[in-house]
């Protein structure tokens, strides 16, 4: 889960640095090259936040997995408590 986080905050600083980036060059008279330059800023900016859904998404998953997991173990043990006070 570590590295998990790790690359998520690797990937907002990139998206804060992206996001300055495009500001600059909107804000500046543009030749070709700055055009290029904030098309290609732009579309990586799009690809790092689909990234980033992905990533969350998938610990979401994780995290669902986990609780699934909890919930079964904590059904179990009351069962078994349940059995015992019984007497089976």
């Amino acid at each position: 889960m570590t590295a998990m986080t790790e690359e998520l905050k690797a990937c907002k600083e990139e998206r804060r640095r992206l996001r300055a980036e495009i500001l600059r060059l909107e804000a500046s008279p543009r030749s070709a090259a700055q055009k290029l330059r904030l098309l290609v800023c732009k579309r990586d900016l799009q690809d790092l936040m689909r990234r980033m859904r992905q990533q969350q998404e998938a610990a979401g998953e994780k995290m669902s997995r986990s609780t699934t997991a909890t919930q079964v173990i904590g059904a179990y043990s009351r069962t078994v408590d349940t059995l015992k006070k019984q007497g089976r």
